[in-house]
């Protein structure tokens, strides 16, 4: 090596030869030289700045074993430009990926689900499930579950926030708490969804803020969306219509059904306040059901009875519903700087008659309801057959009778 050696004019000229004429790596050159790698790019970099360049000299030979090395890992570049895609090509692609996305997105905004009407159709409303939280009452739970799978004709509308799902949060109590880690939640939910699917028993369910809010935020896996676009139910991403369409032995008669997760209306003066507003402002469903902030509540609403006189399916008496969570420890409340917040599990049913809608406070009500519903209506044909008035008002009072 000549590396303590000063350099003199031909090895500079031959090494601005070898270096210009893009054939050689730089091993290759020190090689030739005799000098370190280091060495000869150091003075190629110093007499680039002298301005010394000579445009030919004779082709140095290099030995077949180094000419198959450069073969092997000299970038070859292609000198022609490549032209950028066109807007119209780009366009293409866009409209082709959103087709795409279209495809696997299994929300929608409605949808009319058919049930039979004897015996008369039960749907439970309930939601803030909670599964994973420390807090959830699961036997109350269990309980609600398997009364549903154990019944006839018996349904559920999932309101959101059907497990906890804590994988960030300002405080890490909330997030090293949870009785199963948001994985195995996870899996709880897949296997639970599947079951009530195979036996006809989840009519509908809604994305929350646990759930799907957090798993597209945090997470970016998207489990709710890619469970429903599986299963093929009705699933509403924090919004939307259900109609729920019974048969009374060939009698069509359809309820629909406004179902929300989180409104954006609220007030800490009532309870059913979003509701009120929801109904108002989106649409007028028969019965209309809401969650999230874990403040329970119903109650029978009278508005646009004009609507109902002239034939729709809309308007008169509606049922507005906000369910209460399975939550129930009041230790968490006290960590939520919230001591005079108590709450309730509340997942009232509504019984789908062909006079209307009628909503009791547990499943176990509704069923007990269901059961004498015959025998109620032969006491009332009774009692309306011993009025002393016409056919013709008996059956005027029998059509009031059914608007409710």
């Amino acid at each position: 090596m000549k590396n303590d050696q000063p350099w003199d004019a031909e090895e500079e000229q031959t090494l601005l030869a070898l270096k210009e004429s893009g054939k050689h790596t730089w091993n290759q050159i020190a090689k030739q030289l005799g000098r370190s790698y280091k060495s000869v790019e150091r003075k190629y970099q110093k007499l680039k700045k002298r301005g010394e360049y000579i445009p030919e000299i004779e082709e140095v030979e290099i030995d077949e074993v180094d000419e198959e090395v450069h073969k092997l890992f000299q970038p070859e570049f292609d000198k022609k430009k490549k032209s950028p895609p066109s807007w119209p090509d780009l366009l293409k692609l866009a409209v082709n990926t959103q087709k795409a996305f279209e495809e696997i997105e299994p929300s929608q905004d409605v949808v009319r689900v058919k049930l039979k009407g004897d015996p008369p159709p039960i749907v439970m409303y309930a939601g803030d499930f909670h599964l994973g939280s420390r807090a959830t009452d699961y036997v109350r739970w269990l309980y609600e579950m398997v009364l549903l799978l154990k019944t006839t004709n018996t349904f559920l509308i999932s309101l959101g926030d059907n497990r906890e799902n804590m994988r960030s949060f300002r405080h890490l109590k909330a997030v090293i708490s949870q009785v199963l880690p948001p994985e195995l939640q996870a899996r709880l939910i897949v296997s639970f969804v599947q079951e009530m699917v195979s036996k006809g028993k989840l009519l509908a369910d809604i994305g929350g803020t646990h759930d799907l809010k957090f798993d597209e935020r945090i997470a970016g896996e998207m489990l709710l969306k890619w469970l429903y676009q599986q299963e093929k139910i009705a699933f509403f991403e924090n919004k939307g219509i259900l109609e729920i369409s019974v048969d009374f032995n060939g009698e069509e008669i359809i309820f629909p059904n406004l179902l929300f997760h989180q409104s954006r209306y609220s007030s800490f003066l009532s309870t059913l306040h979003s509701n009120r507003r929801e109904y108002q402002l989106t649409f007028p469903g028969k019965v209309v059901a809401g969650a999230h902030n874990h403040y329970p509540g119903a109650e029978i609403y009278y508005h646009y009875g004009i609507l109902e006189k002239m034939g729709y399916n809309i308007g008169g008496f509606s049922w507005n519903i906000k369910v209460g969570p399975f939550i129930t420890d009041e230790d968490q409340f006290r960590d939520l700087s919230s001591f005079y917040h108590r709450t309730a599990t509340f997942c009232p049913a509504c019984v789908y008659t062909k006079q209307g809608i009628v909503l009791l406070p547990t499943l176990k009500d509704a069923l007990a309801y269901r059961a004498s519903l015959s025998t109620a209506d032969n006491f009332i044909m009774d009692v309306i057959e011993g009025l002393d008035i016409g056919d013709e008002d008996k059956d005027k009072l029998l059509q009031t009778l059914k608007m409710r």
